[in-house]
């Protein structure tokens, strides 16, 4: 299977970050996919959704720490995802005036396009340019802006890496035009290993989502015991919520309060509860009154689909202990789902 490499954009310095990354870990061509994913919360997104890994800028010499970008990343560490950081790379950022190639002077142009970071690092040489701060334009990387640029007739420019230029056609007007020379931006590979521990997997109810929960955690490596009063599996509710770790609860959405009631007193502090239900209110609210970890899920999806790109609304009741946070959403990893948080209402 290759590894997926999660990057801004293409013709970025996130791109070229990426590709040292690559030279620096030996890995082959074959070995891997670049992934562009147009901006940075969808590039988080999707690594919180699967195992990959992610490149990332952190700091720069000019402006600082990225905090729109290390903001969301610890956001979703406290959810529980467990991004390690596998590599660090300084890489010296020469940004470029890119233009199309009718443009021939500096004074023709009109308005100049790039992301917010990168304009703010060139601010000193915008100004000299009469490119006033309502002459410039964010956009999600420098190399959208200097694709934006290429399909437009208007005096546009783009500050983008110079070998964005022949790829979009475009004319390098003015080369190093960052205020500062030695402009370093820090960026960290991350990944996201979507480990999930072994632990026994226990289903109430096996039916078409518990069958389809069945199948899913036996193919990662759990140990499913399952009860259904329907089949002769040798074990009862009491028994699943007493032997397993994890209890999901995957029933029809009147029969469920009821169930988890019933077995309540063997949900203790050190496992989890979760039910599968499309009503999160009267189970969720079971579940609380027992002493358990708890967790609601709302697929919205029919169970005979297969998990891969569906997607998934998790509502996070009572989840205090750290450990069972990263083991939830390495679950969620794991099933490729796209994740929706919400609240069970």
């Amino acid at each position: 299977m290759k590894k997926r490499i999660l990057v801004l954009d293409a013709f970025t310095n996130g791109h070229d970050a990426a590709c040292e990354f690559i030279r620096r870990r030996g890995w082959k061509k074959g070995e891997y996919e670049i992934v562009f994913c147009g901006s940075h919360n969808n590039l988080l997104k999707q690594l919180s959704e699967s195992p990959g890994f992610g490149v990332i800028p952190i700091h720069n010499s000019t402006k600082g720490e990225v905090k729109s970008v290390t903001d969301e990343v610890n956001r979703l560490r406290g959810l529980g995802y467990d991004f390690s950081v596998v590599d660090t790379l300084k890489l010296r950022v020469n940004h470029c005036l890119l233009v199309p190639k009718n443009i021939t002077s500096i004074d023709q142009l009109e308005r100049v396009f790039s992301k917010e970071e990168a304009i703010g690092q060139c601010g000193k040489f915008l100004d000299s340019i009469g490119i006033t701060a309502n002459k410039r334009s964010n956009c999600d990387s420098t190399g959208y802006a200097a694709k934006f640029v290429s399909g437009k007739t208007k005096a546009f420019g783009s500050i983008s890496p110079k070998r964005a230029a022949k790829p979009y056609g475009l004319r390098v007007l003015a080369e190093n035009i960052q205020d500062i020379q030695r402009n370093i931006t820090t960026f960290q590979l991350l990944e996201n290993k979507a480990e999930v521990k072994a632990l026994t997997f226990g289903i109430i109810g096996h039916g078409k989502f518990g069958k389809a929960l069945e199948k899913f955690a036996t193919g990662i490596g759990l140990n499913v015991i399952w009860s259904d009063p329907k089949e002769k599996t040798g074990l009862k509710n009491s028994d699943v919520a007493r032997k397993a770790d994890v209890v999901a609860f995957a029933l029809p959405i009147r029969k469920t309060p009821s169930v988890i009631r019933s077995v309540a007193k063997y949900l203790t502090e050190d496992k989890l509860a979760m039910d599968i239900t499309s009503v999160k209110s009267p189970a969720v609210r079971e579940m609380l009154k027992s002493k358990a970890q708890v967790i609601g899920f709302h697929p919205m999806f029919a169970p005979s689909l297969s998990f891969n790109d569906q997607t998934m609304v998790v509502c996070p009741a009572r989840l205090k202990k750290p450990e069972w946070k990263t083991w939830v959403v390495n679950l969620l990893a794991r099933t490729e789902m796209k994740i929706e948080w919400s609240n069970p209402t």
